[in-house]
C-alpha cells in the first residue's frame, strides 16, 4: 500500500512536470512558424530522449525567432 501511494504521488509529480513542458510547446505552436514547429518538436523529444530534462531542474525556454 504505500509503494501504490509513493508510486501515484511519483506520477503526479512527472505528471505536471510534463504539463509544464507542453505549455512550452503550446508557446512554440502559437509563435513559429511551421518550419520552426517541426524543428522545435523534434528538438523537444531529443531532449526528452536523451537528455532527460524530467530529472533536471532546468525549465523549458522557448527561442523566439
Amino acid at each position: 500500500m504505500a509503494t501504490l501511494i509513493y508510486y501515484k504521488i511519483k506520477y503526479v509529480k512527472v505528471y505536471f512536470k510534463i504539463l509544464y513542458y507542453f505549455s512550452g510547446y503550446i508557446y512554440l505552436i502559437k509563435n513559429h512558424t511551421n518550419l520552426l514547429i517541426l524543428y522545435d518538436i523534434k528538438t523537444i523529444l531529443l531532449h526528452f530522449l536523451l537528455e532527460h530534462p524530467l530529472k533536471t531542474k532546468k525549465p523549458f525556454t522557448p527561442v523566439k525567432a
